[in-house]
């Protein structure tokens, strides 16, 4: 897949969820080279790994914010899904299943 179809495929999934999307498609370029340069979840520091929960995703870090180059960093799939329920939780933390973060609890981590 290239990064203009990654881009376009990524552009589609935030319209159908009513999310903006104003990554240009030379930062969207930069933002998929950060995330192989870099290799580790911006939240746990944890390896991504695709064929596991640690594979990467783009995580806005203000969910009430589009996707665009400041807004977003990349995040295990695993820690972007808990901290989507930390927030549909209204920050209770007791509601969160403890997750296995290389023996630490999820709750070391948010």
């Amino acid at each position: 897949m290239t990064v203009y179809d990654k881009y376009i495929e990524k552009k589609e999934r935030c319209k159908k969820r009513l999310i903006d999307f104003n990554f240009t498609l030379e930062e969207y370029e930069v933002f998929l080279k950060i995330k192989d340069d870099i290799g580790k979840c911006a939240f746990t520091n944890l390896t991504f790994v695709n064929s596991s929960k640690n594979f990467p995703t783009a995580e806005r870090i203000d969910n009430s914010k589009p996707y665009s180059k400041e807004n977003c960093v990349w995040v295990t799939y695993h820690a972007n899904t808990l901290k989507n329920k930390y927030i549909e939780n209204n920050g209770d933390r007791s509601k969160l299943v403890k997750y296995d973060f290389g023996g630490e609890s999820v709750h070391e981590h948010f």
